[in-house]
Parts: structure tokens; C-alpha cells; sequence
């Protein structure tokens, strides 16, 4: 885990076939994230640059603009989907700050 972060996430971006979006994703992403009943602003950061491939599985910091409001939703369910007009991509948080997601193990 990153502490700048503090949340880890594994996410599927789903492929312009199945609903996703047309282009390749930038190494920073900027959208909701629908988590634990609630739709948050965060930025996805990726290991990986500039373009990251549709149709995979990536394990990804995330940062939240509202950290708390993060961690009560990740503790309710850490199940999510990233929107951007549309889902975008489906996942799961693996770690959050203070230890690991509830329902989830780390790597």
C-alpha cells in the first residue's frame, strides 16, 4: 500500500464491446466511483503509463477527495463501480487506511 493513497483497489475496465468506454484509459483517472450506497469523487492512479488497455484487470491506488466519507462506504460494502456517464469498470477495495477492506483480503 501507498501511503499518499491509502486505498488499494483491484478494477476490471470493461471494453468499448461491453459498455466501456471507447479509448484506452490515462494513467490518472478522474471519475465517481459508486461505493457503499454512495457516489464519491476520486482520482485513479495507475502503476502503469500513459495508456492503460480496456478488457484487464489492474490493481490501483485510489485517492478520494473526501477520505472519510471513503472509509464509512468501504466499511459498508468495498465492492464498486466507476462511472463515467456509464459504467466504466467494476472492482473491489482491497485496502484501506488502517488496514485491510472488510470482506477482503490484501496482497
Amino acid at each position: 500500500m501507498k501511503d499518499q493513497y491509502g486505498f488499494r483497489a483491484r478494477v476490471y475496465f470493461l471494453r468499448t464491446d461491453e459498455g466501456g468506454r471507447k479509448s484506452d484509459l490515462p494513467s490518472e483517472l478522474r471519475v465517481p466511483m459508486q461505493i457503499g450506497g454512495e457516489f464519491l469523487d476520486c482520482i485513479v492512479i495507475f502503476d502503469r503509463a500513459p495508456l492503460v488497455p480496456l478488457g484487464r484487470e489492474y490493481e490501483v491506488d485510489v485517492q478520494f477527495l473526501s477520505p472519510d466519507l471513503a472509509r464509512e462506504a468501504v466499511s459498508r460494502d468495498p465492492s464498486f463501480v466507476l462511472w463515467e456517464g456509464k459504467p466504466i469498470g467494476r472492482g473491489q477495495i482491497l485496502i484501506a487506511p488502517g488496514g485491510e477492506a472488510e470482506g477482503t483480503s490484501a496482497k
